[in-house]
């Protein structure tokens, strides 16, 4: 996990040990630390720490003893060494947690797929011993065959009580009286 996309940052106590910068240190402090977050360490070269601090080499001469001082031997920053730690370690959690559900999960589908195949054979036994053709009052017999209805061409309950008055079905389609 060299890049880490996120940073917890504690408002109550970055401001509480800050209060004594200027924003230009401000700036410089928080890129720095940021950089720290995404690649673990800093350089130990003053060229390339201005660099990193969006500063000019005299700006960070200037500025360079207010910041050097929220860091250790070799810029090394606890606070950001004991994140990046907690971080790791609660992403190894989740992560074996993940593998933990996953290997469970196909555990349970290899099961169930075989429960569902029984299930869908002793089902299609059931199905085929009862299966018998039936009617549908508008598409008619099975027997009739395909696309012919006994209906078809008048409007439903014609001599019949009408159970839906201005429906009619044309061409085994149901609509409008005034669409025939």
């Amino acid at each position: 996990m060299s890049t880490r996309p996120w940073m917890p940052l504690y408002v109550g106590d970055y401001r509480a040990d800050t209060t004594h910068l200027n924003a230009a240190q401000h700036g410089a402090y928080l890129l720095l630390i940021m950089h720290y977050w995404q690649q673990g360490c800093l350089p130990d070269d003053d060229a390339q720490l201005a660099r990193i601090a969006c500063m000019s080499p005299a700006e960070w001469r200037r500025h360079r003893p207010v910041i050097r001082a929220f860091f250790g031997d070799g810029w090394r920053h606890d606070r950001c060494d004991e994140e990046i730690e907690r971080t790791a370690a609660s992403y190894n959690r989740r992560a074996e947690a993940g593998r933990r559900g996953g290997k469970a999960k196909a555990k349970r589908a290899s099961q169930s797929s075989s429960n569902a195949t029984a299930m869908l054979k002793q089902g299609a036994k059931q199905c085929s011993s009862k299966s018998q053709p039936q009617s549908h009052p508008l598409r008619g017999s099975p027997s009739q065959g395909e696309g012919s209805s006994r209906v078809e061409g008048r409007v439903l309950g014609e001599g019949d009580a009408r159970p839906w008055p201005g429906l009619a079905v044309v061409n085994g389609g149901v609509g409008s009286e005034g669409s025939r």
